[in-house]
């Protein structure tokens, strides 16, 4: 009989870590390329620091979870953990007042000739999408200071908001890869590539975290303490 999976043994860590460092880095390119291509003018900036916001925050996320994953403990002390604790509201914060004016724009008529039923399904997927990532970059939080018998239950929940993340994903994916006619300047063809190469990072790497702290949830141990911190 082979030996039970421990988080130590985790199959999905490192495909869960690579995606989402993967998923940095697109972040961080992203914004890079948005700036560019609007020469570094206009409303661009709003969308450009919104992406530095989340490469930053998932970069933290996912140093937290690598910790999590291998059943270690996090001291709420942890210079990394309260970046990670501070900076997630603010993001949800960004997101949701580009989101609102977006929102004030379509009601404005400025885009008529765009299907109603196409914008209320990307505005509904769009702000779903927004508090589901709050509630993953929470829920990590909370389990990553939990003591050991509330590991499960915590681990459940996150693995059940990274399950629906991915499918939120998935439309998002649809929508950036699909456009919708009459809303806004259609997309360049490169433009169109990388909303679709982030949509598509974003599914998969969501995919793999819910699988890792599924992993996570069946197979808990008791943790490792963490290393003492030198004053």
């Amino acid at each position: 009989m082979s030996a039970p999976a421990t988080p130590g043994h985790n199959r999905w860590r490192f495909p869960a870590l690579l995606f989402s460092w993967l998923d940095v880095a697109a972040c961080l390119g992203a914004a890079t390329y948005l700036l560019w291509n609007a020469n570094f003018q206009g409303a661009a900036w709003f969308d450009a620091v919104s992406m530095l916001l989340a490469g930053l925050v998932l970069a933290w996320w996912t140093t937290i979870f690598g910790r999590v994953t291998l059943g270690l403990g996090v001291p709420a002390t942890d210079g990394t953990l309260r970046a990670l604790a501070v900076s997630y509201p603010l993001l949800t914060s960004l997101r949701l007042v580009i989101w609102g004016l977006t929102l004030l724009v379509i009601l404005d008529g400025t885009f008529p000739t765009a299907n109603p039923v196409a914008l209320t399904a990307m505005m509904t997927l769009w702000g779903a999408a927004i508090m589901a990532a709050n509630a993953v970059n929470a829920g990590l939080v909370r389990l990553a200071t939990v003591t050991d018998e509330l590991v499960r239950p915590q681990a459940e929940r996150l693995s059940d908001w990274l399950n629906l993340s991915a499918a939120l994903a998935l439309g998002m994916l649809v929508i950036n890869f699909v456009p919708i006619k009459g809303y806004g300047t259609p997309p360049t063809p490169t433009m169109n590539l990388v909303y679709a190469a982030g949509g598509l990072l974003d599914l998969v790497s969501a995919l793999f975290q819910f699988l890792a702290v599924r992993q996570l949830a069946q197979h808990t141990t008791p943790r490792t303490p963490p290393a003492p911190q030198e004053s």
